[in-house]
């Protein structure tokens, strides 16, 4: 049996939809078999297709299911590559790696995508083993990202994420002028899936809670500089809170912000908690792109 990790960005979906997101190819009918043959187990329990995940489940299935992922995520890393992402690490000890994420570089693979960050993790085992996702970014977000460099601390990561120890700060660039200097963002969201896309919209009756509170940093009569701080974890919660509040992130075509070329949406820093009141804590730089639009705004240093 293989078994895998609910990441924070697969967490409160169900367990069918999961599949889905990771393994494409299965059909309906296939999966169903294997819950009805208890091939699928959810926390060590008999699984149904109707639960939802959380982060730091463990989702165990047949080993021959996985035999095509295991082709594709552990593929020949090319030496140029191999340098590319090793470039991108801004933090390793003994448990953890951090690397600042490039915009357009996925972390996971899925329908079209063939070339993401989880098929070149050999690249990153530095003399260990292979190191393990223990959360993602949207493939447009920008920032850090963190692996476990361990079974036990990746569970270690998975734990604090779902537990809210761990503090993340992005910043954004969002349309028109915020007013005011700080907020608090709360709207629940809930996904909705059509035959092209799955979206997250914001549903006050059946959504999943979900809150941001917000610095306004910088502001012109186009944009406004945010610093957001996510108290949680929901898929695009920080894109659709914006849109939400009427300040949609630029280069958000798909919520409403599209006047730019890339998605202004960086992770720029990850608290972790290291035990008592005292954190690890990893930033990473702004990609240019962005640091160029806040230039041109006329906003002078505020993200640092």
């Amino acid at each position: 049996m293989k078994t895998v990790t609910v990441s924070e960005q697969d967490a409160d979906i169900r367990l069918d939809r999961w599949f889905k997101r990771h393994y494409a190819d299965l059909t309906h009918g296939e999966l169903q078999k294997m819950l009805r043959d208890k091939n699928i187990k959810l926390n060590g329990k008999k699984a149904r297709a109707d639960l939802r995940v959380a982060v730091g489940d463990e989702i165990a299935f047949p080993d021959s299911l996985s035999r095509a992922e295991t082709k594709e995520n552990e593929q020949e890393v090319s030496q140029k590559d191999a340098e590319w992402l090793q470039s991108m690490v801004i933090y390793k000890d003994r448990d953890i790696i951090a690397i600042n994420k490039p915009s357009g570089l996925a972390v996971q693979g899925g329908g079209s995508i063939t070339r993401h960050l989880d098929a070149m993790l050999d690249a990153l085992s530095f003399g260990m083993r292979r190191p393990k996702l223990v959360h993602r970014l949207d493939r447009n977000t920008s920032g850090v990202l963190l692996l476990g460099r361990s079974a036990q601390a990746a569970s270690w990561l998975a734990e604090a994420f779902r537990s809210r120890d761990m503090h993340k700060t992005y910043l954004a660039v969002v349309k028109g002028r915020v007013k005011g200097k700080t907020g608090e963002i709360n709207a629940p969201l809930r996904k909705v899936w059509d035959k092209k896309d799955e979206k997250v919209i914001v549903d006050k009756k059946d959504g999943l809670p979900a809150v941001t509170k917000y610095e306004v940093l910088a502001v012109s009569d186009e944009a406004s500089l945010l610093k957001l701080m996510p108290a949680t974890g929901r898929t695009h919660q920080l894109r659709v809170h914006c849109q939400f509040i009427g300040h949609a992130i630029l280069g958000d075509d798909k919520y409403g912000g599209s006047k730019a070329s890339k998605l202004h949406l960086h992770a720029w820093e990850i608290a972790i908690p290291k035990g008592g009141n005292e954190y690890l804590r990893i930033s990473a730089d702004l990609p240019e792109y962005m640091i160029n639009t806040i230039k041109s705004l006329g906003f002078n240093g505020e993200w640092k």
